[in-house]
């Protein structure tokens, strides 16, 4: 069995069913899709999970990573009071460093053009999704964290305005270029401003929202590995992109400020959707692999339409 400080590799099939039959014996013989990172990515991305029969289990191989794992089991038993169904650990180890739980009712959120443009399903998956968002970003949930010794870091943005600068205007023809500087300096801006400070599932995207077979109803959230504690408007900057238009986005916004009683504040919501969409974009870039909606001008002219059609220019 290996350390939780000494992996160097991820687990092949056969040493997670010898790991399984020491820790959920059930599950070792179950068919197993087992899902991993590459090798060589950051020292705090070395995390994998693997769907086992009716279980799913999310496993580590750096000493980094394996605190994204274990801190994961931790708030999720502390977030297992609320009314959100989230995944209840039945087998949290150290050594090596996993966690267990039953898989989860319902499929990935993201939609076809179809779906998501159905008047019906933007409102009732909009008005849950701002009522969650509101819940989990209550004052006593990041309490309740803090009480269970739980510190969260500040959220970490898929890029930065100095990266983007140096890493991504590069790659931009001269008139584009200057848009994008136009508005990086506008979401500097932004986000000067202080804002208050909640708990934050900090990934809070249609994989990681599951529904019901007729996409009607929000049956769970899953993945709290970039849980962090910061500005509430973070958690909304997947959603911009998430539907054809920007309904979606107002639905949800309007929902949470009613189920919360706090507004929140739109321009900032896209000013972390800047940061989200051309980081992605930048990353996929430099990597190599398919620019989901790209290439990166494209990617860059759709954001532009975007924030018109949001007003936020």
């Amino acid at each position: 069995m290996r350390s939780a400080g000494g992996w160097d590799s991820p687990p092949d099939e056969p040493e997670l069913r010898a790991i399984l039959r020491h820790v959920l014996p059930e599950a070792a013989d179950s068919p197993i899709d087992l899902q991993s990172r590459a090798i060589d990515v950051p020292s705090r991305h070395r995390h994998g999970m693997a769907f086992v029969g009716d279980y799913v289990v999310k496993f580590a191989w750096s000493r980094a990573a394996s605190h994204l794992v274990l801190d994961q089991a931790r708030l999720l038993a502390a977030l297992g009071a609320l009314s959100i169904a989230v995944p209840v650990p039945i087998v949290v180890c150290p050594d090596p460093p996993l966690l267990i739980y039953r898989k989860m009712p319902g499929h990935p959120l993201p939609w076809t053009a179809r779906k998501a443009a159905d008047s019906i399903v933007v409102e009732r998956i909009g008005r849950q999704l701002g009522e969650i968002l509101a819940h989990l970003h209550a004052p006593e949930v990041l309490l309740r964290l803090e009480r269970a010794g739980i510190r969260l870091p500040p959220p970490l943005p898929q890029s930065t305005p100095d990266r983007l600068r140096g890493s991504m205007f590069p790659l931009l023809d001269s008139a584009r270029m200057e848009q994008a500087e136009r508005l990086v300096a506008m979401v500097e801006q932004i986000l000067a401003a202080p804002s208050s400070t909640a708990f934050l599932h900090g990934d809070f995207h249609g994989h990681n929202l599951l529904v019901s077979d007729d996409d009607l109803q929000v049956l769970g959230v899953v993945d709290f590995e970039e849980s962090a504690a910061g500005d509430p408007a973070y958690d909304l900057r997947y959603l911009p992109a998430l539907a054809p238009t920007l309904d979606l986005l107002s639905v949800a916004m309007e929902s949470y400020s009613v189920a919360s009683g706090r507004s929140l504040d739109r321009r900032r919501v896209f000013a972390w959707h800047v940061l989200t969409d051309l980081g992605d974009a930048l990353w996929r870039t430099e990597q190599g692999v398919e620019v989901v909606d790209g290439p990166l001008a494209r990617r860059f002219d759709d954001l532009l339409v975007r924030l018109a059609a949001a007003g936020v220019e």
